[in-house]
């Protein structure tokens, strides 16, 4: 799963908890966006649009009856974005069961990264709005306020709806990463290589890396790496948690996912019949609402490449509610970005806003 390499390479692979509206951040995209990114477009379309008749996409019936429609010349549009930790049919006892489970049970799935996209189709410019799975709300349908992570366990569908009704932000298009077949697209591209100034478990997940330095994480090593919610580094000869969990989860997935696209535009320069296997394992792990297609999703996204990319994370405090470690929204720091996301106005805030 990882082969540690020599400590003298050590890198540190963590960014800073707070992000900066600085342009340029499209390095720092989300799990769920910079593997979107990887699967449908930027310098990986090489033959796209060649590959892509003879493979089948998935479509979510529940998110195409409540996303709203737009015209064909509509020049913003806003993407739901999920990595998804679907759990059924997954053997307990499989080795890569810790990555996909954690300490759960494989009882359907879970929205691990929850992500809203503006992308202005004429300027290329996008903004991305991370959206913590611990956010309480009210589930669409029901009176029953919950963690946002509950909605997409009923179907995407009440979580767009969740959205769009908690936030008054009108979702567009869905787009849905299967973790599964995330660690299928890490081994296509001969694994990722991670940097661990420490070693470092997740008894959980099944993460073990023995000793500091460089380590090529495979598919399950992946999982296990990106997962991990109970992540523990040694040191000073004692095992320490880290207590932020799901926020400092989101940056690891970051660096992570970072490293993915670099070494998977590396692996394909070198042998470009690796091409087909990674569209194989990308098309098999995303669902789309049925109104958008891979192609269209590839062009729109083209952009992400550059600097037109922007990046907050939704301000909130943490709170205990029902006995539950939850997260409200500071409705006054996010209302800037919020109205930006509504469309109420057309640039993006000069806020900054702290993950």
């Amino acid at each position: 799963m990882a082969s540690g390499e020599a400590p003298e390479r050590l890198c540190c692979c963590f960014v800073t908890v707070r992000l900066r509206r600085v342009w340029g951040l499209s390095r720092w995209a989300s799990a769920a966006g910079l593997f979107v990114y990887i699967a449908v477009g930027g310098s990986l379309a090489l033959t796209w649009e060649a590959h892509q008749t003879n493979r089948r996409l998935a479509h979510d019936a529940s998110a195409t009856q409540v996303v709203t429609k737009t015209s064909t010349d509509a020049v913003m549009e806003t993407y739901l974005l999920v990595g998804s930790d679907s759990r059924a049919g997954v053997d307990p006892n499989a080795p890569d069961a810790g990555g996909i489970l954690g300490a759960g049970a494989p009882d359907g799935q879970r929205s691990d990264t929850i992500m809203l996209l503006r992308h202005n189709r004429e300027t290329g410019q996008a903004v991305l709005l991370s959206l913590p799975r611990d956010l309480w709300v009210t589930i669409s349908g029901t009176t029953t306020r919950d963690r946002i992570n509950a909605a997409f366990s009923k179907s995407a569908g009440t979580l767009v709806q969740t959205i769009q009704d908690n936030f008054h932000v009108a979702i567009n298009h869905y787009v849905a990463v299967d973790f599964v077949g995330f660690k299928k697209v890490v081994d296509a591209i001969g694994g990722v290589t991670v940097c661990f100034p420490y070693p470092t478990k997740d008894t959980n997940t099944g993460l073990n890396i023995t000793k500091p330095g460089c380590a090529k994480l495979d598919g399950i090593g992946s999982l296990q790496y990106t997962r991990s919610r109970h992540y523990q580094e040694l040191r000073d000869g004692g095992w320490v948690e880290d207590p932020r969990s799901d926020l400092d989860r989101i940056q690891r997935q970051q660096s992570f996912l970072l490293s993915a696209l670099n070494q998977a535009q590396g692996a394909l320069g070198e042998n470009p019949l690796l091409m087909s296997s990674l569209l194989d394992a990308a098309s098999a792990s995303l669902t789309l609402d049925s109104t958008l297609t891979l192609v269209e999703l590839k062009d729109r996204f083209r952009d992400l490449a550059g600097d037109h990319l922007e990046r907050y994370a939704l301000p909130v405090t943490g709170v205990t509610i029902d006995k539950k470690a939850v997260l409200n929204v500071d409705s006054a720091a996010a209302e800037p970005i919020l109205a930006y996301f509504r469309g109420e106005t057309s640039t993006p805030p000069m806020t900054v806003a702290s993950g």
